[in-house]
């Protein structure tokens, strides 16, 4: 039974996923063409000291999300790193961006008021990925930090960007019940995909219970009275 609660979540995962060109990413292959995420990194003494405000300045324009300080690194001979910061930057008009952009961000918040070269910024291959690597929870050999300490700026939210992801790949694969969503990421490895899967599997088997109840109802409406009440019956009984 849908109850009121289950059409708030399924209210609000409608909302989500409107009017989005966000697609799934593969972690072996290069990221969508749209190009919608970047990154760069920006080392401590060379950020003017309001970049954070001249950020949440730029509002909904332009989402962020932006790593605790690696003041801890070493390289790979044992010296320390200079301390630095990692960005991951959105823009909301996919039209208007390009790493061309993505460097230009420089102006904005570093000292020199130049543009990032092609050694600090870039585009992001993989959205999961990347926001691991602020904190370094995928890379045991290096400092971790603090998962608590990244700042998400301008309605910059994994957990939104992960819904997206999966009710795409709902969509695209046909998929009605919520065992065949985790086989199918299992088969398709979707290891990233399948992690927020199980952070929240109410709100997707409510999700995958609407398609079924509106695919149901779709094929009543198209039958004639007598077949659909005889349909009626029938998917009742497979409920």
């Amino acid at each position: 039974m849908i109850t009121t609660k289950n059409i708030t979540l399924i209210t609000q995962l409608s909302k989500i996923t409107m009017d989005t060109k966000y697609k799934t990413i593969e972690q072996d292959q290069q990221y969508d063409i749209t190009k919608e995420y970047y990154q760069f990194v920006a080392d401590v003494d060379d950020l003017c000291g309001d970049w954070i405000e001249r950020l949440k300045k730029k509002g909904k324009e332009l989402c962020c999300a932006i790593s605790p300080c690696h003041d801890h690194d070493i390289d790979k001979n044992g010296n320390k790193i200079r301390p630095h910061f990692h960005f991951i930057v959105g823009y909301i008009k996919p039209k208007n961006q390009n790493l061309e952009w993505a460097k230009g961000l420089g102006k904005l918040i570093l000292k020199s008021q130049s543009p990032f070269d092609e050694n600090h910024a870039d585009y992001v291959r993989n959205i999961y990925c990347m926001y691991r690597y602020l904190t370094h929870s995928d890379t045991p050999y290096k400092v971790r930090y603090n998962a608590d300490d990244v700042i998400c700026l301008n309605c910059f939210n994994i957990q939104t960007i992960a819904v997206k992801d999966i009710v795409n790949f709902i969509n695209s694969n046909n998929i009605l019940d919520y065992q065949q969503l985790v086989d199918q990421l299992i088969s398709n490895d979707k290891r990233d995909l399948l992690e927020y899967t199980y952070k929240n599997p109410k709100l997707y088997e409510t999700y995958l219970q609407a398609k079924r109840q509106k695919l149901i109802d779709s094929r009543i409406t198209n039958s004639t009275p007598q077949k659909a009440e005889t349909k009626r019956f029938k998917f009742w009984f497979l409920k």
